[in-house]
């Protein structure tokens, strides 16, 4: 004897009697939508709350310093005190370092132009180079020239007598 294949009727009871409403006929499509948020508790896919984000922007200053390592290690760039530069150049950056602000965002920020190839300190210099670095207020000179050529202050590497 073959059984017939049960049907499914979405219109029926768990008793079996079948109902014809609308409420009923919208019944099963509720089932697969996710339920509905009860008031006071929070849903575990809801959006992050204010906490959330005040316990994020308490975080030290250390942990929002992110290095990108391996995209310094394809690019060839070397953060502050790590590449091998040369003795004029690390004079070049302690007077720079001593007369001018370097900004925190300096490695971070693309208006500093990129860094493929150098150091931070030659970084630095490029920022100084092209106008971008502030004098600090304890300078005693507002205009104070530092030569990239020479290491030496009063002139400019354009006005440099080693290179004229």
């Amino acid at each position: 004897m073959a059984t017939k294949p049960r049907r499914l009727d979405f219109n029926q009871k768990a008793d079996g009697k079948g109902e014809s409403s609308a409420n009923n006929r919208k019944r099963p499509l509720d089932a697969f939508l996710s339920p509905k948020k009860k008031s006071g508790k929070e849903d575990a896919f809801s959006t992050p709350s204010k906490k959330t984000q005040l316990v994020a922007d308490k975080r030290s200053k250390k942990d929002e310093e992110y290095i990108p390592k391996y995209v310094y290690k394809n690019i060839d760039y070397k953060c502050k005190g790590q590449g091998k530069i040369d003795e004029t150049v690390q004079q070049v950056f302690q007077l720079i370092e001593k007369h001018f602000r370097i900004p925190s965002d300096l490695e971070q920020n693309r208006k500093f132009g990129p860094k493929s190839g150098i150091t931070f300190e030659e970084h630095a210099i490029r920022a100084y180079k092209l106008n971008m670095l502030e004098p600090r207020k304890s300078s005693d000179d507002q205009c104070i020239d530092i030569c990239t050529h020479c290491a030496k202050e009063g002139h400019k590497r354009d006005e440099c007598p080693e290179l004229v």
